[in-house]
């Protein structure tokens, strides 16, 4: 079962950090999906800048464009939609972890 679920996390572009409120985000896999929690749906999008785009460079939750890739599970759960906006070369960050959302 567990590495099923880390399988099924890891195509979305999105990882619970274990014994954490936050979501890691990376690069997903997939070109969309949608994941239904109990407060609301998710819909998973991804903008490419160029065909073979895999790093991620920003993401934008309901809107709001932010850089760091951490979000708290509370606003992920709540639903909306969530763009993983990637390019074909990959964007330092300042921390791995950061709480920035």
């Amino acid at each position: 079962g567990s590495l099923s679920s880390w399988y099924v996390w890891s195509c979305l572009g999105i990882y619970p950090l274990a014994g954490t409120s936050s979501y890691l985000l990376g690069s997903p896999s997939v070109e969309s999906a949608e994941l239904r929690f109990s407060k609301g749906l998710l819909n998973i999008k991804v903008e490419r800048k160029s065909p073979n785009a895999i790093y991620p460079v920003g993401y934008r939750l309901n809107g709001r464009t932010f850089e760091c890739p951490c979000l708290p599970v509370a606003e992920v759960e709540k639903g909306g939609e969530l763009v993983f906006v990637l390019d074909g070369k990959p964007k330092s960050v300042r921390s791995p972890i950061p709480e920035c959302f």
